[in-house]
């Protein structure tokens, strides 16, 4: 250590050390960002001390850095290095405004238009005494007419706020529930169309699919309930094999089955034109 710190005084002097980096990479960040339009992180949360002086140099604040420099020899690498840090915090530019509500500094705006009037008054020689009128009273009406005027303004402005949101939402509530119900529509017809070119009939027993049965052997379901009783049927046409079996199957099975004991290749019917074989 150049200071010849030893012990608990070293560790101090390194966890300072290393506070000072971390303010350093952080001027040096706000410096960068002050004169360059590619923005680089600030590196605020490295330290206790850049998180403490977050506001004091990058917020809304003024902020002054005395530099303690020396004109000895022995201090040459210490001045020349805290003159560059001097030299990178004055680049920082920030812009601070008055932390202030817009209606108290109206206020005081016309406070001091109406001390500047009555000023006028007395040097014309009115006085309170010659009629003046009570600008207290005034301004404590223009007060009230104007945080009406911003109350009657701000509840406008959420009920509009609160239309448009509940406009948009119900329109893409809307628009989404119609696309799913379109999407649901085309699957269920494909899945119909899918099932007719397989010979399965799932709409219901019409008086085509009955004429059909006359002449065309066929199976179908059998359910407890008398409303999904015999709703699936399930055509054998001549000259083409029909297979039943698991959906995992090698070869894409004609009527998938599922339940235990059941093969992936269960068992297919044939029919060539004169009679079906299981």
């Amino acid at each position: 250590s150049g200071t010849g710190a030893t012990g608990a005084r070293l560790k101090e002097g390194s966890a300072i050390n290393l506070s000072l980096s971390s303010l350093g990479n952080c001027i040096a960040a706000l410096a960068h960002n002050a004169g360059s339009k590619k923005k680089k992180r600030v590196p605020y949360r490295d330290s206790v001390l850049t998180m403490l002086l977050k506001n004091s140099l990058g917020g809304n604040a003024k902020t002054i850095m005395i530099a303690a420099v020396s004109p000895a020899s022995v201090n040459y690498d210490e001045t020349l290095s805290t003159l560059k840090y001097a030299d990178r915090a004055k680049q920082i530019k920030n812009t601070a405004v008055v932390n202030e509500d817009p209606n108290e500094k109206l206020i005081r705006n016309l406070r001091g238009e109406v001390e500047e009037l009555r000023k006028m008054l007395a040097a014309a020689g009115l006085g309170d005494a010659g009629g003046a009128p009570n600008m207290d009273g005034l301004l404590e009406k223009e007060k009230e007419e104007m945080r009406e005027k911003l109350e009657a303004e701000k509840a406008a402005e959420v009920a509009r706020i609160k239309a448009e949101f509940e406009a948009k939402m119900k329109k893409e509530m809307e628009d989404q529930w119609a696309a799913r119900l379109q999407e649901t529509d085309s699957n269920n017809n494909q899945n119909m169309a899918d099932l007719a070119a397989m010979g399965v009939v799932t709409t219901g027993v019409t008086e085509e699919m009955k004429e059909k049965a006359n002449t065309v052997p066929h199976i179908v379901n059998l359910n407890e309930d008398k409303q999904l009783n015999a709703q699936i049927m399930y055509f054998f046409e001549p000259g083409r094999d029909t297979k039943f079996g698991r959906v995992d199957a090698e070869v894409e099975q004609d009527v998938k089955l599922r339940g235990l004991s059941i093969q992936k290749q269960h068992a297919y019917v044939t029919n060539d034109g004169a009679q079906c074989v299981l």
